[in-house]
């Protein structure tokens, strides 16, 4: 049987292969001289200490994930306030067209409603490029997220990857760090709604455990990307060592963490948790917890939020 090669992890970027680009120029479909820009364009990034993809987890990930499936540019506009809060890449006045259709033809509904994302075709200064976009609300605020890559590439799960880390990490972190109302987990929300329905039913308890820690930001900026992987996988595994048969916990975001319990008063759990100290190497984390019994049944979680959150 032959050896499946693995994709390289986001602590293996040293090993991206490159060889897609050469292709690409053999192909046609994008010219040597947009590549050569896009490759000095990664050097002087890389180069400069004073990089923000030294320091911000957003700016790091959409480099590397770029040089790994061959995004030529992307940005995040919020259609709002008609304004582009990032902007990553090379061929900035492609995305000042894209972003003028979007606004022209106001399809901001459509976006919407595509859940993968729009992908379409198009000509641009000679080269045959692909751009996929996606629009997200966030509280009363829609921004549109954008990518363009050479045409013929398959980089859909780099794609879904990218939104993915926009949510998580843009948005609660630069824009609205207290409005965190769950748009990031409706799949979750489904699933918890399935777990608890049937006991509140019947009017048994069911015990919301929410932990919000302190931003890591700071701890990161000082020890790398690493040690911030390291917190989130120790805050797991303290957690989850408390656990019982019946309870489930979510990752929300590496900051927020939620226990649902079944057929279970919050005295239990705050027994379980009393005086709780979150401990890494020799960091010793700040948070907020609270604990809320809840027996009336509800169909969506998002309507509860902020009873349940410290």
């Amino acid at each position: 049987m032959a050896e499946q090669k693995a994709e390289p992890g986001y602590d293996k970027f040293h090993n991206i292969n490159l060889d897609y680009l050469r292709e690409t120029v053999s192909s046609g479909k994008v010219s040597i001289e947009k590549i050569e820009k896009l490759l000095n364009y990664w050097k002087a990034r890389i180069t400069n200490s004073k990089d923000l993809l030294y320091h911000n987890y957003f700016e790091y990930y959409l480099f590397f994930e770029s040089i790994h499936c061959g995004i030529l540019s992307s940005f995040v506009y919020e259609i709002n306030a008609k304004e582009i809060k990032h902007q990553y890449g090379i061929i900035y006045s492609a995305v000042i067209e894209i972003i003028e259709r979007v606004e022209s033809q106001n399809i901001k509904d459509y976006l919407l409603s595509k859940k993968n994302g729009l992908s379409e075709e198009f000509d641009f200064q000679g080269d045959q490029l692909r751009t996929w976009l996606r629009a997200v609300e966030f509280g009363n605020t829609v921004y549109l997220i954008g990518v363009i890559y050479p045409s013929g590439l398959d980089i859909n799960k780099n794609l879904q990857r990218f939104e993915n880390v926009f949510k998580h990490f843009y948005l609660p972190d630069i824009f609205e760090p207290d409005l965190r109302t769950l748009p990031l987990f409706i799949e979750v929300n489904k699933d918890i709604i399935k777990k608890i329905e049937k006991y509140l039913q019947y009017k048994k308890p069911v015990t919301f455990t929410v932990f919000q820690f302190e931003d890591f930001n700071k701890y990161i900026k000082l020890a790398g990307e690493h040690f911030g992987r390291e917190i989130i996988s120790e805050l797991v595994k303290q957690i989850t060592g408390k656990l019982k048969q019946d309870d489930t916990y979510y990752v929300l975001s590496p900051r927020e963490y939620l226990i649902v319990s079944v057929n279970c008063e919050k005295s239990i759990l705050e027994q379980r948790f009393h005086r709780e100290t979150f401990q890494i190497k020799s960091l010793l984390l700040n948070y907020q917890v609270k604990f809320t019994t809840r027996r009336l049944p509800i169909n969506d979680l998002s309507l509860i939020w902020n009873e349940i959150v410290p």
